[in-house]
């Protein structure tokens, strides 16, 4: 491109053509525009016979422009409306989101820092003006490479609590959680729940919880042993887990008569033979006065000779694999 000459402009892309002095290239009333595509983008040659400019508008924010020649600037502005190719009329200078200088050879300016979200329809504007006036520019190529893949959505994020995390047997807990996208809540959508309780080597499924319009989700489950549970969700890894401990339950009554005192209980799950310690408060300690075991139907009793004062007793059952260790409540005979 020489240098000098008068101001011309380029909305979008396309081509501006002179004569080195000034004057416009042939007589003849049209022009051609040739327009094929060049890799992923957009190749377009004109071959201007009256003083006009062509425009296409692009939809694609990410991408490179390339200039061949001398040209002093090139704007590239946030435009509206659809794609245009042929004559169009000046408009309103938007919003500059880029510009770079272009000097002889080729000229790269890189658009990926544009956010395409903000700026979907964009237009190229080329300060043609020379510096002596003796020549007129002349733009001979422009070329727009741009990925026309759709940048995939972001994944959801799924969270998942239990609560209580521990409990006794024969208790329900809570799982609960959100499915969002973007920070947006996902409704109406299922949510996939799985338990595997301590031994298993995988998870079961449980039924589906489904999201409400706020993007949360419940379901009440009653574990009986140490169980991790998970949700999962489409697009979500790693999934998340929650671990509830169970104790085991342990219930003790007491009666008193005929100068005796009668303690019955039962622990829960069903464990037969079991060792479970009974205790009596004596000042402010706990003192252990029996082990008994579960009979078959994980029951167990202690009868003593009553005290002259009522006593305070209660029974208290350690840990296994499976359950916690828990103590009944304290009850008086």
């Amino acid at each position: 491109m020489d240098a000098g000459g008068e101001l011309g402009e380029l909305h979008a892309v396309g081509t501006v053509l002179r004569d080195d002095g000034g004057s416009r290239v042939g007589d003849e009333e049209r022009e051609r525009v040739v327009r094929r595509r060049v890799g992923r983008g957009e190749h377009l040659r004109g071959v201007g016979r009256r003083r006009r400019s062509q425009c296409l508008q692009h939809q694609q924010a990410a991408g490179a422009l390339v200039g061949d020649g001398r040209v002093p600037s090139a704007t590239i502005q946030e435009a509206g409306g659809h794609a245009v190719l042929g004559d169009a009329e000046p408009r309103p200078a938007g919003e500059q989101v880029a510009t770079v200088p272009l000097n002889t050879g080729d000229t790269t300016l890189d658009l990926s820092g544009v956010a395409v979200a903000a700026h979907q329809s964009l237009r190229v504007v080329f300060d043609l003006q020379s510096a002596d006036g003796q020549a007129t520019p002349r733009v001979q190529a422009f070329k727009v490479l741009f990925d026309s893949a759709v940048a995939p959505p972001p994944p959801p994020v799924l969270t998942l609590a239990a609560s209580p995390k521990t409990i006794v047997f024969g208790k329900a807990v809570t799982l609960s959680g959100t499915v969002t996208r973007s920070g947006v809540p996902v409704a109406g959508q299922a949510v996939a729940l799985g338990a595997q309780p301590i031994g298993a080597k995988v998870f079961s499924s449980l039924p589906a919880a489904t999201t409400d319009p706020a993007g949360n989700y419940r379901a009440v489950i009653k574990p009986t042993k140490r169980t991790t549970y998970k949700a999962g969700f489409t697009g979500v890894s790693p999934e998340p887990t929650a671990v509830v401990a169970v104790k085991h339950s342990i219930t003790l009554r007491a009666s008193r008569r005929s100068g005796k005192v009668y303690l019955r209980g039962t622990v829960g799950p069903r464990h037969p033979r079991r060792v479970v310690l009974i205790q009596r408060l004596k000042g402010k300690r706990w003192i252990t006065i029996a082990r008994v075991r579960t009979s078959r139907k994980s029951t167990f009793q202690l009868v003593r000779k009553a005290s002259r004062t009522r006593t305070r007793f209660r029974a208290r059952i350690g840990a296994d694999s499976e359950h916690l260790g828990n103590t009944s409540r304290v009850v008086r005979a």
